[in-house]
């Protein structure tokens, strides 16, 4: 989505908590002609979201459009899921975009225009086996976000609940894997690399930035 965007003429932000990982998708980044600032930041932490929010406002001044894209995933049997890692999940993909939103929320209200993109996922429409604090968490999201587009269409503002299928993300190197470890992390990966069930997050970028509203889970 971000070189999407830059091709389009956005100046970029965006945060990460992995600073390594944040200055490379930079430095890629800058080499298409753009303008990136890069911030380290942990949405979880509304603290450190207001402070972010503020050093964008400060570099390019307001903004136009805001994107929730943060997302991690546990894979595992519904009694190998603790508490924390419902916790984590919710904490990740429903408070998180929460916060943020809240944070760019006066000043596109202010203008009366602007636009919050909510990645969610499948999963948060329909539940899957050994990934249900994942699928809970997601249809969080996707409750948080369908609500906040009746609520601030009167405002100007537009929301976008995105809800695609598996995606080539690099997720799957970041998944936490619980249970049957070794038979949980194959079926994750096959089902992650499948062409016929999974999609390039290319692709899930052009869907976006074509559909105005809520985009179709393919």
């Amino acid at each position: 989505m971000a070189r999407q965007l830059m091709d389009m003429g956005a100046r970029i932000a965006i945060c990460a908590r992995d600073e390594s990982e944040l200055q490379r998708a930079q430095t890629e980044l800058e080499k298409r002609g753009g303008e990136v600032f890069a911030l380290t930041c942990d949405v979880k932490q509304p603290a450190q979201v207001e402070r972010m929010i503020q050093q964008v406002n400060t570099r390019f001044g307001a903004i136009d459009i805001l994107i929730n894209n943060a997302g991690a995933d546990i894979v595992g049997p519904l009694e190998n899921q603790t508490m924390q890692d419902y916790d984590d999940l919710m904490k990740l993909h429903f408070w998180a975009p929460l916060y943020t939103s809240y944070a760019v929320l006066p000043q596109m209200q202010e203008r009366h225009s602007g636009r919050i993109v909510n990645v969610s996922s499948v999963g948060g429409k329909i539940a899957s086996p050994h990934m249900v604090a994942y699928c809970a968490s997601k249809f969080a999201l996707v409750g948080l976000s369908q609500g906040m587009r009746m609520e601030l269409a009167k405002d100007g503002i537009a929301v976008t609940t995105v809800c695609p299928g598996l995606i080539h993300s690099g997720v799957i190197d970041h998944a936490i894997v619980k249970g049957q470890n070794r038979k949980e992390f194959a079926w994750f990966s096959i089902s992650d690399s499948l062409p016929l069930i999974s999609i390039s997050a290319e692709k899930v970028a052009r869907v976006r930035s074509r559909v105005d509203g809520e985009v179709p889970e393919k």
